[in-house]
């Protein structure tokens, strides 16, 4: 009996465990998957990115070569697979890679900020990754170093 209840939960585990979704390596499946991610979180702040910004950037401004494409995507299953939630963390990630591109910044930019990215998601504390991407999401759209409710610190 005690054989057949862990045969079972063992079976439960792994099935909750591949039934978690990943992004598709499309550009126009990638859109829709990322806003069906946000769309648990109703709508904020988010929407914008989701439903304007991310499809100009990714469909029509030619601003983001297909292997940093290819990067994204990795990267956004990967903050999946971590079990870290579309919002903020996946959301943040994404949001810092338009800012980054829509502020004039190059391949080489991105890449040399990827490696840190890529550097926090290896480690153990993922909680690290969090806060680097809150903070890079804010500095690369409008230069916000730190803020709090009484005030905010522009590089």
């Amino acid at each position: 009996m005690r054989n057949l209840v862990s045969l079972l939960v063992l079976l439960l585990v792994t099935t909750v465990s591949y039934a978690q979704p990943t992004f598709s390596v499309n550009r126009e499946k990638f859109i829709k998957e990322f806003q069906q991610s946000l769309s648990d979180y109703g709508k904020g702040d988010y929407t914008n990115l989701a439903k304007k910004q991310l499809p100009f950037f990714l469909l029509e401004s030619g601003n983001f070569p297909e292997p940093l494409f290819i990067k994204l995507v990795a990267t956004s299953n990967l903050i999946l697979e971590k079990k870290l939630k579309p919002y903020p963390e996946l959301y943040n990630y994404v949001y810092s890679i338009v800012s980054l591109f829509k502020n004039g910044q190059n391949e080489e930019s991105f890449s040399a900020w990827h490696i840190t990215i890529d550097q926090m998601l290896a480690s153990r504390n993922v909680k690290r990754f969090e806060d680097f991407v809150e903070l890079t999401s804010g500095f690369f759209d409008q230069q916000i170093i730190t803020s709090a409710s009484n005030f905010t610190w522009f590089y």
